[in-house]
């Protein structure tokens, strides 16, 4: 019978682990994605272009609390499908999770690259957790991006995969 509430505990503690490393790879997915619109649309003139991506995520470290990501991404032109990979560092406080990392994307013109932050809460069903990119620079089309944007992702399998959705303003 003692045995019963320990195994109870350890799988809370999976799905929390599972969660965590989920978030951290949706964002990185939704920043790839934006930092390279950023970076062409900036290249045609000086303006600002607003882009909107989304990524489905694959975690390759899960359950674990830091590592890596592979993401396919679909993106508005001139950037359109691409890939990305990531890495994070999550922590988990009570129920709230948080992730950082860097992400580097791969597009037909060139790669964009930079940094996200991500939170969310812990529950059971669909997670959703929000957070904020910044696109540090880029090669080829996209060398000297900069941008920022808003991220939203969401797992509904603990962190194995998920979907996020990056909207954001981006120059070269």
């Amino acid at each position: 019978m003692r045995l019963q509430p320990d195994l109870l505990h350890l799988k809370k503690e999976a799905v929390r682990h599972r969660f965590v490393v989920g978030v951290a790879l949706i964002a990185t997915a939704g920043v790839l994605v934006v930092a390279g619109a950023g970076g062409a649309a900036a290249k045609g003139g000086a303006k600002a272009t607003k882009v909107r991506c989304t990524a489905t995520t694959y975690n390759q470290s899960y359950p674990n609390l830091s590592g890596f990501s592979f993401s396919v991404l679909k993106c508005s032109m001139p950037f359109g499908a691409g890939v990305q990979q990531a890495t994070y560092n999550e922590s988990v406080v009570g129920t709230t999770s948080t992730a950082s990392g860097t992400f580097k994307d791969f597009h037909d013109l060139g790669t964009v690259h930079g940094t996200y932050t991500l939170s969310g809460t812990l529950g059971t069903g669909a997670i959703t957790a929000s957070g904020l990119l910044k696109i540090s620079g880029g090669t080829g089309a996209f060398k000297g991006a900069k941008g920022t944007a808003k991220l939203t992702c969401t797992t509904t399998d603990g962190g194995k995969t998920y979907t996020c959705t990056s909207t954001g303003t981006g120059t070269l």
